[in-house]
């Protein structure tokens, strides 16, 4: 993926993707933005091309990383702002519904 940075943008409800180490100052740099219902405080796991992060909107979302489209979300019942973690195909994520969720990937 030649480096890239991947940034939560927290208060906003949106993940970004930029090429490079270069921060606010390169924000020309922005290859794509994707808007989700609710701020993203979690850092992005990524996994085969995927970008995965969740949203105080209660949803977890599937970011393809080359496009920045959508690729599936799913809807938990409570806050999702912990960072989710993929291991062996599945992806683990915890919710403010007090449920621990692991999703096929």
């Amino acid at each position: 993926m030649n480096r890239r940075t991947f940034l939560a943008t927290v208060g906003v409800g949106g993940v970004a993707l930029t090429s490079g180490c270069q921060g606010l100052a390169g924000a020309d740099r922005l290859e794509w933005r994707f808007e989700t219902g609710g701020s993203v405080t979690s850092i992005p796991a990524v996994d085969d091309g995927i970008v995965y992060t969740g949203s105080r909107d209660g949803s977890v979302y599937a970011i393809d990383a080359a496009s920045g489209e959508s690729d599936w979300q799913f809807d938990a019942d409570g806050t999702v702002h912990d960072s989710p973690t993929v291991a062996d195909g599945t992806l683990y994520v915890g919710s403010n519904d007090g449920y621990l969720y692991a999703l096929s990937i």
